[in-house]
């Protein structure tokens, strides 16, 4: 049993020591205070939700001791101390899954792009602020309902994949800033973004395509953007 203490004593996971079990249909550290120490766990039916947001939980990522939690549908545990690298369990795990969110820790190592693009049902992906290296992986791109993406502030390489050419139906929210990316915009011709951040990124150049200009976010600061490719240094 995997389990997490927050930082106002209440002690959650799938089997809490001092409620009965319940139908539970949320889990999260930060359930409705109801009065003389205790919080609400909401609803009836399956677990789909595990929220554990700035709680600062160690270790690695837990996807073992979540894995009976075979309804999951969003796992969000952004925010702590997690260490090492992103497992490649997910889709063994939960079939549903629609949101990993595992921002603001410390995990290291590439990001395992075949293993997540297993996750079929996959719409959101947030991996900004940690430390993982090497590229943006293309595999991300054919996730069928992928609509969000973040890998800011990540010591990343190389250029925007070309399968994001893939994703212009159903992507709409887009993050790289300060993640050493270079190149051009240029597989993002037919997209309209409702967000878009990249800047930061010093080898990041050329035309800037209508549907990333006016997106939420936007900033050239620290980029090349306008400027040609051929002549960034």
């Amino acid at each position: 049993m995997y389990v997490f203490q927050c930082f106002f004593g209440l002690v959650s996971s799938y089997s809490h020591p001092t409620i009965p079990p319940h139908p539970l249909s949320q889990l999260g550290c930060r359930g409705e205070h109801i009065g003389g120490g205790k919080y609400r766990l909401p609803g009836t039916g399956d677990i789909t939700n595990v929220h554990i947001t700035d709680y600062f939980i160690e270790g690695p990522v837990p996807v073992a001791e979540l894995c009976p939690l075979v309804t999951l549908t969003e796992i969000d545990l952004d925010g702590g101390n997690l260490i090492g690298s992103i497992p490649t369990g997910f889709a063994d795990c939960f079939p549903r899954l629609i949101e990993i969110d595992l921002s603001y820790n410390q995990l290291t190592g590439t990001i395992p792009g075949a293993a997540i693009a297993e996750v079929k049902t996959l719409q959101e992906f947030k991996v900004d602020y940690n430390q993982l290296t090497g590229i943006i992986p293309p595999e991300l791109m054919s996730l069928p309902e992928i609509h969000w993406l973040r890998f800011s502030a990540n010591p990343l390489q190389g250029t925007l994949p070309s399968a994001l050419t893939q994703t212009a139906r159903m992507l709409s929210q887009l993050e790289f800033h300060s993640a050493g990316i270079e190149g051009d915009l240029k597989v993002l011709a037919n997209h309209r973004l409702t967000s878009f951040e990249a800047r930061e990124n010093p080898k990041l150049c050329g035309l800037v395509p209508v549907g990333v200009r006016y997106a939420s976010g936007f900033n050239y600061y620290g980029t090349q953007l306008g400027v040609p490719c051929s002549v960034v240094a």
